[in-house]
C-alpha cells in the first residue's frame, strides 16, 4: 500500500515540482508505484478509477477513490491522466510537513544572517583597511558633489575649495593607507559570540525541538556543575 507520510521515498523516474502547497509528481504507472505513492487501482482510467482524473482521499491511513463531489476532510491527492500511461500527481504537504518545511526556512534564513553579520567583521587588517578606504573614499565623494552641484541655489565653492578640499582628501586617504592597524582580539571575540548569541536565541524561537535540546543541555550542565561543588 501507497505510504502517503513517506517524503523520504526516492522518486527516480518521476518529474517533482515542488511549491509552497505542496508537490506535483509526473511519471508512468510504473514509476508512480514504485514511488509508493500510489496504488495501481487509483489511476485514472482503470476499472476501479475514473476516466480521466480523480481524487484520493486517506483515512485512517487507508486510501479510497473520492465519490461525487465530497467534502475534502481528510488528506488526499489528486491524479490526472496525461497520455496513455503518464500521469500527473498533486499532494499537499501534510501539516507535519508543512511545519517542518516553515521550520526549516526559517532555520535557513537565521543561519544566513548569521553568516552574513559575522561577514561584515574584517577577516584580516588588509580586508579592514580596505573597508576604511572605500568608506573615506565614498564620504570624501559626496563632500567634493555636494561642493559643485549647487546650480540651482547658484552657490557652489570656489575653485581654491576645491584645490585644497583635494589636496586634503589624499593626505586623508594616504594617512588610512600607510597607517598602523590595531587588532583587539577580545573584542573581536565578543562580537563574533554576540552574532552567535543572536542566532542561538532565533534557532530556539523557530525549533521547538532545538529549544527543548537546549534546554536539556543546559538542565545537563547545572546538575553537573552543582555535583563537581559538592
Amino acid at each position: 500500500m501507497a505510504n502517503r507520510n513517506d517524503t523520504a521515498k526516492p522518486y527516480d523516474g518521476l518529474e517533482v515540482m515542488e511549491y509552497c502547497w505542496g508537490r506535483i509528481f509526473t511519471g508512468t504507472e510504473a514509476d508512480l508505484v514504485a514511488s509508493g505513492l500510489v496504488q495501481s487501482e487509483w489511476l485514472p482510467g482503470k476499472p476501479t478509477s475514473n476516466k480521466y482524473s480523480a481524487t484520493i482521499v486517506f483515512e485512517d491511513g487507508k486510501g479510497r477513490l473520492l465519490a461525487g463531489n465530497q467534502d475534502l476532510k481528510f488528506e488526499h491527492i489528486s491524479i490526472r491522466r496525461r497520455g496513455k500511461d503518464r500521469y500527473v500527481i498533486q499532494k499537499a504537504f501534510s501539516p507535519a510537513e508543512a511545519e517542518n518545511k516553515m521550520i526549516a526556512n526559517n532555520l535557513k534564513k537565521i543561519r544566513e544572517n548569521e553568516a552574513k553579520e559575522l561577514a561584515k567583521l574584517s577577516a584580516n587588517s588588509d580586508e579592514y583597511r580596505t573597508s576604511i578606504l572605500e568608506c573615506a573614499e565614498w564620504f570624501l565623494e559626496a563632500i567634493r558633489h555636494a561642493a559643485t552641484s549647487g546650480k540651482e541655489s547658484g552657490y557652489s565653492l570656489a575653485p581654491d575649495f576645491l584645490a585644497a578640499f583635494d589636496i586634503a582628501a589624499g593626505q586623508i586617504l594616504g594617512a588610512i593607507q600607510s597607517g598602523t592597524i590595531n587588532f583587539d582580539s577580545a573584542k573581536r571575540s565578543a562580537a563574533i559570540a554576540k552574532i552567535n548569541q543572536q542566532a542561538t536565541e532565533e534557532r530556539r524561537e523557530a525549533d521547538p525541538e532545538f529549544a527543548a535540546f537546549l534546554g536539556a543541555t543546559l538542565m545537563s550542565a547545572k546538575a553537573a556543575i552543582a555535583t563537581s561543588n559538592k
